[in-house]
């Protein structure tokens, strides 16, 4: 199989993007503390000896439309990230299926060979971005030995920050330092997805979010003509995701990935979104949360409490 096929294939499995960049020489990488936790490599051979070719896959997506009142806010990412999982998995079949050898395990340094394979330049946000899409797409490697001869790089437009400097500045916990890098431990999206309790100083900026904080993308230029599109937002009721029981994370999973759906991790973030919210309603649920087993549920419940009262409270006095 040519690389030429392969790129005709991505494309008809779902991947609007896609792009196949050789394996040579030294890649150029310095792994933040996070990367190197999550065992990120940036030499394909680590990955797959014999490695010639990375294919570079993207699904754009748009912005959500505001969500509606009681719900629970989840990035658009997330569900296009989902839908590059179920199509990648497809793509590696196929390939291997025409004799393709491949290596779908996503642990190959994304952007670093987004860049190489010419889907965008990486911003002061830390993200890759491009003329086409600006940000707002989902990243995907399938590091493979097919041939990339026939089937080199068409770059997509891309412009550097110049002196924009608009993400840093809307960063309301100033994670971005300005220079392309990102303190994960001031990254509101970052503490949503390890588990952990998130730091009381971050619990109320964290708004009614869910999964992912868009602010850094918003008002970035490149993103400036960006349509939205009403949220799927039906199973991230507040009230539901409180309670979670596992057939209410099924259509949640389907939608975001099991990885992202965990109940734990799901309760936790709804619990800050419920305390953020105001809603009343929602005391009795968090009330039952108290005393959930797990630390990050049980504490943000806590705080989620506090904050209601203390609201309702002082309404009561005015």
């Amino acid at each position: 199989m040519c690389g030429r096929e392969a790129l005709e294939m991505a494309r008809a499995f779902g991947f609007e993007g896609a792009a196949l960049a050789p394996v040579r020489g030294p890649v150029a990488y310095a792994p933040n503390a996070e990367a190197v936790r999550q065992g990120i490599v940036a030499q394909p051979d680590a990955l797959m000896p014999g490695a010639r070719s990375v294919l570079v896959l993207a699904v754009p997506f748009s912005w959500f439309a505001p969500w509606p009142d009681g719900h629970a806010e989840v990035s658009a990412f997330y569900f296009a990230s989902q839908r590059a999982h179920l199509a990648l998995r497809a793509l590696a079949d196929a390939l291997q299926a025409r004799g393709v050898r491949v290596q779908a395990r996503q642990t190959l340094a994304a952007k670093v060979w987004g860049m190489r394979a010419g889907l965008g330049v990486q911003g002061r946000n830390t993200l890759l971005k491009n003329d086409v899409w600006g940000s707002r797409f989902a990243l995907r490697t399938l590091v493979c030995d097919l041939p990339a001869e026939d089937a080199p790089p068409d770059p997509l437009p891309a412009r550097a920050c110049g002196d924009c400097r608009r993400c840093v500045e809307a960063c309301p916990t100033g994670a971005l330092d300005g220079r392309g890098n990102l303190a994960t431990e001031r990254c509101l999206r970052a503490h949503m997805l390890c588990g952990a309790p998130v730091p009381e100083p971050l619990r109320a900026l964290m708004g009614a979010r869910l999964l992912g904080c868009e602010i850094c993308q918003r008002v970035c230029p490149a993103n400036a003509s960006a349509a939205c599109v009403p949220p799927d937002a039906k199973p991230f009721a507040l009230e539901t995701l409180l309670r979670a029981q596992k057939a209410d994370l099924l259509p949640i999973a389907q939608r975001i990935g099991a990885n992202e759906a965990r109940a734990g991790r799901l309760r936790a973030q709804a619990a800050l979104a419920a305390g953020n919210s105001g809603d009343a309603s929602l005391i009795p649920l968090l009330r039952a949360l108290v005393s959930a087993p797990t630390q990050a549920v049980a504490e943000h419940a806590r705080w989620a409490l506090a904050r209601m009262e203390n609201k309702h409270g002082e309404e009561r006095l005015c």
